[in-house]
């Protein structure tokens, strides 16, 4: 599980590090996979990526949004192997896909690790503390549903 969060730099050649409890997750015999996310890019561990991907090629058989969002993380996903010093490279179209300069924010996010512009980040969090009644109630509601 991938969970907290950590500020973190990137090099001049566009490599970071990981918390060495994540690296540990991470590793595997498949390297890791780094793609796009709403606003930022997500790495997964090999087997989590390939069956979120099997589950939206699923859907995407049939939805258009599935289909969308199929197209936009394989178009994004490549393999991202640690290197000697345990740094993995974010590629420039990467980079500029999330905005990322030399800092950067690393989440966690239960199956991933999501990789942010510290004030791209700093904006979803306005907002979820700007809407968090509202936020708590819809997840409250999704979960009866999921019940059901």
């Amino acid at each position: 599980m991938f969970r907290g969060v950590f500020v973190h730099v990137l090099d001049e050649k566009g490599r970071t590090s990981l918390p060495r409890d994540w690296r540990a997750e991470l590793t595997g015999p498949e390297p890791p996979w780094l793609t796009a996310d709403q606003y930022c890019l997500a790495i997964y561990p090999a087997e989590k990526f390939e069956a979120s991907q099997r589950r939206l090629a699923a859907v995407a058989q049939t939805n258009e949004a599935g289909e969308r969002l199929l197209h936009h993380t394989s178009r994004y996903a490549i393999r991202c192997p640690f290197d000697r010093q345990g740094r993995i490279l974010i590629p420039a179209p990467h980079r500029e896909y999330a905005h990322l300069d030399r800092e950067i924010t690393l989440t966690g996010r239960e199956n991933h690790i999501q990789i942010w512009n510290p004030a791209k980040l700093a904006e979803e969090e306005e907002f979820v503390q700007e809407n968090w009644r509202q936020l708590k109630r819809d997840s409250e509601a999704a979960l009866k549903e999921t019940k059901k």
